[in-house]
């Protein structure tokens, strides 16, 4: 039986992109699942994007729409969108997905939904700027370190089975989210799929993750994983309370 799948779609300012990414996502989506939504999280846009959401929402059935009077963050919205999830598996896309990623790329990622617990995103190569490229290799390296990993990549659009996200501690509002899920799933022991992607770089404007607010975000969110996860949690097992299980990876 095919599997269902929520996409939460953060958008901020995307009215040039946001209409082709979600008739993209329609088209792709029939074929590969029983059933699907795409929850568009409208995060405080000051152009036409709130509207672009509503026209499309009225269209399709499968389009829903939350607006923020103000802009709470990448991971607020992501969080927002868990919350209100209804399918059994969850990712995240941007609103200016289609000048990021192939279409081709992103139905391989859909294919494997289903096959474990996670899907597991990474790139295959990078078309980035190079002072891009160094800082996200630089942050995947720290990650690592801090926590006893070997992943790829860590602000993929993962998939995630929904039952699992609900009941995950999450606290982050900016991009330290990501990190945050994907560190405790590991380390949770999940079962997950890699499916690499060819990354570009965006067709418009400037990406809003390399922020200097973002990063002070991003800092914070890692050292309150790293907190529960190297001391709480290694408390915990000390005292019996829980156990370190490794991830069992699947290979398509």
């Amino acid at each position: 039986m095919k599997p269902t799948l929520s996409v939460v779609i953060p958008a901020l300012n995307e009215e040039a992109a946001l209409a082709s990414t979600v008739e993209t996502l329609i088209r792709i989506f029939g074929p590969l699942f029983a059933d699907y939504e795409l929850l568009i999280i409208d995060d405080g846009s000051r152009d036409r994007t709130g509207s672009i959401a509503d026209r499309l929402a009225a269209a399709d059935r499968h389009v829903r729409v939350v607006h923020h009077g103000e802009n709470m963050g990448l991971g607020y919205s992501y969080r927002e969108g868990i919350r209100l999830a209804t399918m059994e598996y969850v990712c995240w896309l941007p609103g200016d997905r289609g000048g990021l990623t192939s279409d081709d790329d992103l139905a391989n990622i859909l294919k494997a939904v289903g096959r474990a617990d996670i899907v597991l995103v990474y790139l295959l190569s990078e078309n980035r700027r190079w002072q891009r490229r160094v800082i996200s290799r630089t942050y995947t390296r720290i990650l690592n370190l801090l926590f006893g990993l070997n992943l790829k990549y860590y602000n993929g659009g993962n998939v995630y089975r929904r039952e699992l996200l609900t009941r995950m501690p999450m606290t982050s509002d900016g991009y330290g989210l990501f990190a945050e899920i994907l560190v405790q799933m590991m380390k949770s022991g999940h079962s997950y799929v890699e499916v690499g992607m060819h990354n570009r770089e965006r067709s418009r404007g400037d990406s809003k993750a390399f922020r200097l607010k973002n990063w002070f975000r991003v800092g914070r969110s890692v050292l309150s994983l790293l907190w529960r996860v190297r001391v709480v949690q290694a408390w915990d097992r000390l005292r019996g309370r829980a156990r370190a299980t490794p991830p069992v990876s699947f290979s398509l």
